[in-house]
This record gives C-alpha cells, sequence and structure tokens, in this order.
C-alpha cells in the first residue's frame, strides 16, 4: 500500500515541479532581457576582465624587472663600447653620470632592505 501511495504521489509531482520550473525559467528570461540586468551582468565580465588584466600585467612586470640589468651592469657594458670606440667620450660621461645616480640610489635601496 506505501509503494502505491508513493507512486501516485511521484507521479502527481512531477508535473507539478515542471510547471514550477518554467515558471521560474520563463520569469527569469524575462528578468534578462531587462536592460538594468544586462547592464549589471556586462559590467561584472567586465569587471572579471580588467581584474585579470591586471593581475597578468603585474606577473608580467615581476618577471621583467627580473630581468633588468643593474645600473653596474649597464656601466660595465657601456664601459667596454667607450673603450672599443663604439662611443666617445662626451656620451660615455653622460651616461656615467645618468647611471652614477642610479647607481647610488640602487645601494641606497639595498642598504635599507638590509
Amino acid at each position: 500500500m506505501t509503494i502505491v501511495h508513493n507512486i501516485r504521489c511521484s507521479r502527481v509531482s512531477k508535473p507539478l515541479q515542471h510547471s514550477h520550473r518554467d515558471f521560474w525559467s520563463s520569469q527569469m528570461r524575462e528578468f534578462l532581457l531587462i536592460p538594468h540586468a544586462q547592464a549589471v551582468i556586462w559590467s561584472t565580465v567586465l569587471l572579471i576582465v580588467i581584474v585579470t588584466a591586471v593581475f597578468i600585467v603585474g606577473r608580467l612586470r615581476d618577471r621583467m624587472d627580473d630581468d633588468r640589468l643593474e645600473a653596474n651592469d649597464l656601466l660595465t657594458n657601456f664601459r667596454e663600447l667607450h673603450l672599443q670606440g663604439d662611443i666617445e667620450d662626451s656620451e660615455f660621461r653622460d651616461i656615467k653620470s645618468v647611471l652614477g645616480t642610479k647607481l647610488k640610489r640602487e645601494l641606497n635601496d639595498k642598504d635599507h632592505r638590509d
């Protein structure tokens, strides 16, 4: 008797659940067609894309900073170019003054970190 009762209940409840789902799905479709709802959805998508792009660019910049030569290495490279005659004395003096300032800053930064 219980089995028959459960079968009858399940038969009756399935159409009710199905129509209930159709009601909510049609309501949801109507809601999603409202311009305000679409604006919120697309704004959220845009925000996610922007946050992802900022994260990726930040990671790439960190990697690029690791590959960057320090002022000391650059000065050594330019000194070699000067000795080979590829750059003139005045150019080397300008480069040396700029890199000297940068080298002092790097040394100060390293001293403050330690």
